[in-house]
């Protein structure tokens, strides 16, 4: 009984559709049904009823199983394998180091070692990936009784590692000694898969599929080739909220539809949904860690909790922040975006707003489809400022989201089979299907990735040197501005100083000139003649 609420809400649907009675009998310890029906109709109607009691029952059961991460550690081949496996690129956040990024590094092994490590290499593999299908077929019908939507994808991103040994920061531990760090409880539990990117890699990596047309084909049949994808993209308002006093955390979100109105604009909102939380409850995690490839990828599998009604406050929210006359703008990446006008309603707080825009391509081999999101994110209400630009890069099997669709309002439960052939396919002779066929399109996205960040990085290097050599030239001009700014300056003081020497020597010369002539009109003077003055008495 204590898997369900004491009023049994949880077989509401039973009650209606069939018509029963259903309640805990304490004393016996059981459910306890009763149904008003004719006796031959009662008895069908019962016995549906305890099968959609069981499901609801495993479900309970399914609940309750914890999804503890599992790391599975790829080794390097023996071209890539040195003697040290140790951090990249190390951050600080709240006065702690993680590791966000993770090398090979140190000198090759020598001979005999590599000898040794080409055949462990091999074992490992072997075993690394019958573990990764022995533990994803074991999370996966531990989770086949859940009755609610759930999602499985392949994600691709980053291991952060937030907690572990200090030694492992002094880059001086072997790929054996790194690998039993990853089994310290401590060191998994703490651990967070980052699957956010720059969204240069990812668009990058769009350009690389779109080269692939024998490899790839648009998710969306009503799209006419690969490079029609980028202009016809899925586009999704999410706007994070929080209640009053923080005591509710919800999240919006409301499927942009692209509609021409002729002058008017193109955007007007569709489809809401809110979701309890903004973090999803993650059930299921297995995690490969591969240094060599640079890119990490997770299996995982979630669930959402969501809000039936939406609040007509909330409603009103996403309806009003863009309709037809909402201007096209395009974010740093060069890719249009409908501007977002957000008015609060009174009770409620705007963390975070995003515009996503999802492009969807398939794999021609076995119809697994790769999911490429932009993000353009605002933290609080002001959408006028640039937003900040991230990406993510997922997988998935075509079938996927049908088979984990919400059998909350039927009796049967799932019907997976046992080789999950629903998710990955019959397995066929060739490399190119079923699971095998999933692991070898995994690498290829890896390998991609890694092209694609090694390029993107390579520009941001090259961007970086001609801003300071423009830098340095700006500087070296300024320089050369000034120092003919001095030689004028110089060139100015000096005829100044000799039109002063030269006045002052006209002045002087002009006082010579003036004793002179005065001298001379002295000297040439002629000589007074005095009369004696005659005084007579």
């Amino acid at each position: 009984m204590k898997l369900f609420d004491s009023a049994l809400k949880v077989f509401d649907h039973l009650r209606e559709e069939f018509e029963v009675h259903i309640d805990w009998n304490e004393q016996m310890r059981s459910l306890r049904i009763n149904c008003v029906a004719q006796q031959a109709v009662a008895e069908e109607n019962v016995a549906a009823v305890i099968e959609g009691i069981k499901v609801k029952y495993r479900d309970a059961q399914a609940q309750i199983v914890s999804a503890t991460p599992t790391y599975i550690i790829v080794p390097p081949t023996s071209e890539a394998i040195r003697a040290c496996i140790q951090p990249e690129k190390v951050v600080e956040r709240d006065s702690r180091h993680i590791v966000t990024n993770i090398k090979i590094a140190g000198e090759r092994l020598a001979p005999a070692a590599l000898s040794e490590w080409e055949v462990s290499h091999r074992r490992m593999n072997e075993e690394n990936s019958k573990n990764f299908r022995t533990q994803a077929f074991k999370r996966i019908f531990e989770l086949q009784d859940l009755i609610k939507w759930m999602r499985m994808r392949i994600q691709f991103g980053h291991v952060n590692l937030r907690q572990f040994p200090q030694s492992f920061l002094q880059g001086k531990y072997s790929f054996e000694m790194f690998g039993e760090m990853m089994k310290k409880s401590r060191v998994v539990s703490d651990a967070v898969f980052d699957r956010k990117m720059e969204a240069e890699i990812a668009i990058n990596l769009i350009q690389k599929i779109v080269r692939r047309r024998q490899d790839f084909a648009p998710k969306n049949s009503r799209t006419a080739s690969l490079d029609d994808v980028i202009n016809n993209p899925r586009n999704t308002e999410i706007i994070f909220i929080s209640t009053a006093e923080d005591r509710e955390q919800l999240r919006l979100e409301a499927e942009v539809e692209s509609v021409e109105f002729g002058a008017l604009g193109k955007y007007q909102i569709g489809h809401t949904r809110l979701f309890a939380d903004d973090a999803r409850n993650k059930l299921a995690e297995i995690t490969t860690m591969d240094i060599e490839r640079e890119f990490d990828w997770t299996l995982e599998i979630i669930q959402d909790s969501e809000i039936k009604e939406v609040p007509q406050a909330l409603r009103n929210l996403i309806a009003v922040s863009l309709d037809n006359r909402s201007a096209e703008l395009v974010d740093p990446v060069g890719l249009p975006y409908p501007a977002i006008a957000l008015r609060v309603p009174i009770g409620f707080k705007i963390k975070n707003v995003v515009m996503r825009s999802v492009f969807q391509y398939q794999w021609t081999p076995t119809s697994n489809i790769v999911e490429i999101a932009i993000y353009r994110e605002w933290a609080g209400v002001d959408t006028r400022s640039a937003p900040k630009m991230q990406a993510s890069i997922s997988m998935f099997g075509a079938d996927w989201d049908m088979e984990m669709e919400s059998v909350n309002d039927t009796i049967s439960g799932r019907n997976w089979d046992k080789e999950l052939s629903n998710f990955f396919g019959q397995e066929q002779a060739h490399e190119r299907s079923g699971f095998k066929g999933l692991m070898a399109e995994i690498r290829e996205i890896q390998r991609l990735l890694k092209t694609a960040s090694t390029e993107e990085a390579s520009k941001g290097k090259l961007a970086e040197e001609k801003h300071q050599q423009q830098e340095a030239e700006n500087i070296e001009r300024q320089m050369r501005e000034l120092e003919v700014v001095e030689h004028e300056d110089l060139q100015h003081s000096s005829q100044e100083m000799h039109q002063v020497n030269d006045a002052e020597e006209e002045s002087r010369r002009g006082d010579v000139t003036s004793r002179r002539t005065t001298d001379r009109e002295t000297t040439d003077a002629p000589a007074m003649a005095y009369t004696p003055l005659l005084i007579h008495f």
